[in-house]
């Protein structure tokens, strides 16, 4: 049988079909490492992601046509080199790899290698969930794929320039739009980290000098039968308390939540978020982790709000129209039911947060549950989460004919109502559906800018960006309203607190040796490194921001007032 029986010239006589043929089976096995893995752990959460899929399919279907074998036997190498590594994270850890990671196994590879040495039988299924899928895709391409001088450039320069977008990218975006998702694919996962990492940090790495801080510590309270039946943590991405009409905002943005303040069946309290972005602030907030650069609070869970709702009997659940990288260190190998983005891309992106219905409609609640959602309904470009509804005769003007700032502020209230009425039918569903005593909480991942001083959006450390609201509803299985579970006494609530205050409704206390209070702090979006923060003080009329520092300069209780930021309590 000659070398080339099954290669480039049978290849040809067949044509473009059997090329096809080829691509979707070495796609096929890119992407089964990860359902390999997951027959021994349930650690690996990956899923298909339709998008990612497609992207895949495409890059394979080019190495197919390129008719160089050395060249796909590259990136075929490439992408098993760093599945190896991905992996084994994965088995060692619970997690996929974050661009961080890497730095971290370059700096300490010594420590790493013992540990993988002594731990090898316990995960040696590593090696088969790697080894079997990747040595079949070398060995289709080398057997089926020869090379050939009448073989063409372009596929491969497609292929180059579609890899090397995500280095170009990491060049324009910081860390966080780079974090691993942990339902992604794992391939997925390990490029979006491989190309930061070789692109923003290789050869800069720079170990942060963290404060020197205490660990915290989380008791049991032995209080039986005093817990809530259901915990309903509501998200709203970019929710400020100042526009809210239960807050006195002039405009009726939230009717539905106003019916249940004018009935006394709400409290509200301002809100402190913990960072300026969402994949720094959820992070902080469902770690509880209160003082920045505290990063063994962010990576141990001792106080992750997952992790002590699986210990206090919860059946957990996220739900999310945001990608699931979002999920990247929230605890969710804790998490029992995970629904984001990728689970109903089209969908998602003609209807928005209305999917969040439909989901919970579909809910098989236990008989105590923890529930998070993740909302985008306020989130810009505003309108967009909207439009699906058509022109109610109740929007705000947002045509193209008005001036920006007009324009942006009429579509961000008309955003806040709409999520209004999609939370009053959340609430119903979940009063409609939801075992006992459950108690409901609304708060933000962070605020925003909308035209104060010429400044829009987030990702700065100012007021309008750490504002965010608390607000909290609660009601029997009958749907009477009771206030079992009251808010602490305070005028302001910062993301840290309400954990403490999740965990106290979970029958667990959070113990912070540095803890004070009065004081809180408001972090930049990378957590991960010399962080951005500033220290905020509380007092009777308000709250009011010190000069902004880096965390390797950090002191306790240092503070230079920046008068001219405040946050004002009414």
């Amino acid at each position: 049988m000659s070398a080339n029986r099954f290669g480039w010239a049978q290849l040809s006589s067949h044509g473009w079909r059997v090329r096809l043929f080829l691509a979707t089976l070495t796609t096929a096995l890119m992407l089964s490492d990860d359902f390999v893995q997951q027959l021994f752990t349930s650690a690996n959460l990956a899923q298909l992601e339709a998008e990612y899929l497609v992207t895949l399919w495409v890059i394979n279907v080019l190495l197919w046509w390129t008719g160089k074998r050395w060249f796909a036997n590259a990136v075929v190498g490439l992408f098993a080199a760093m599945q190896i590594v991905q992996l084994s994270h994965i088995a060692m850890t619970g997690t996929p790899l974050a661009p961080y990671d890497i730095g971290k196994l370059a700096a300490t590879y010594n420590e790493i290698g013992l540990a993988l040495s002594d731990s090898f039988i316990d995960h040696s299924y590593v090696m088969v969930s790697w080894a079997l899928p990747w040595d079949l895709c070398v060995w289709v391409f080398n057997r089926y794929l020869t090379d050939t001088s009448r073989a063409s450039w372009v596929p491969l320069l497609l292929v180059v320039l579609i890899l090397g977008s995500k280095p170009e990218r990491a060049t324009r975006r910081d860390m966080i739009a780079f974090m691993p998702g942990p339902t992604r694919s794992s391939l997925h996962n390990s490029i979006n980290s491989f190309s930061f990492y070789a692109t923003r940090m290789l050869g800069r790495e720079s170990e942060l000098v963290a404060p020197s801080l205490l660990d915290y510590e989380v008791r049991p309270i032995i209080q039986p039968d005093a817990a809530p039946d259901n915990i309903v943590l509501i998200i709203a991405d970019s929710l400020r308390p100042d526009r809210m009409q239960i807050n006195g905002y002039h405009r009726a943005t939230t009717p539905y939540l106003q019916s249940l303040a004018t009935a006394n069946e709400l409290q509200f309290v301002q809100g402190l978020a913990a960072s300026v972005a969402t994949g720094a602030s959820l992070p902080l907030l469902m770690n509880v982790v209160r003082e920045p650069g505290h990063l063994s609070m962010l990576k141990n869970a001792t106080a992750n709000l997952f992790r002590r709702a699986k210990e206090a009997g919860y059946k957990t659940t996220w739900l999310s129209t945001q990608e699931s990288k979002v999920l990247h260190g929230l605890g969710a190998q804790y998490i029992d039911t995970v629904r984001t983005l990728e689970d109903d891309l089209i969908l998602i992106q003609r209807y928005g947060d209305d999917r969040l219905l439909h989901w919970l409609h579909e809910m098989q609640w236990g008989d105590k549950n923890f529930v998070v959602l993740l909302s985008r309904s306020v989130h810009s470009p505003y309108d967009d989460n909207y439009q699906h509804l058509g022109n109610a005769s109740d929007w705000w003007p947002d045509d193209g004919n008005l001036p920006l700032e007009y324009r942006l502020n009429n579509a961000y209230d008309n955003a806040l109502m709409n999520f209004d009425r999609l939370l009053k039918d959340k609430i119903t569903s979940l009063k409609d559906t939801l075992p006992g005593k459950t108690v409901v909480i609304l708060t933000s991942d962070h605020g925003q800018m909308l035209g104060e001083s010429n400044r829009w959006g987030h990702n700065r450390l100012y007021p309008a960006v750490a504002s965010v609201p608390i607000v909290v509803h609660q009601w029997y299985a009958t749907r009477s309203y009771q206030r079992t579970y009251p808010l602490p006494d305070a005028d302001v609530m910062s993301h840290y607190e309400l954990g403490r205050w999740l965990l106290k409704l979970m029958q667990f206390e959070l113990i912070n040796p540095q803890y004070v209070p009065d004081i809180h702090y408001f972090q930049g979006e990378a957590i991960y490194q010399d962080n951005l923060y500033r220290r905020l003080i509380e007092t009777e009329s308000g709250v009011s921001f010190c000069q902004a520092g880096l965390v390797s300069d950090y002191v306790p209780h240092v503070c230079e007032l920046a008068l001219s930021d405040t946050i004002n309590l009414p």
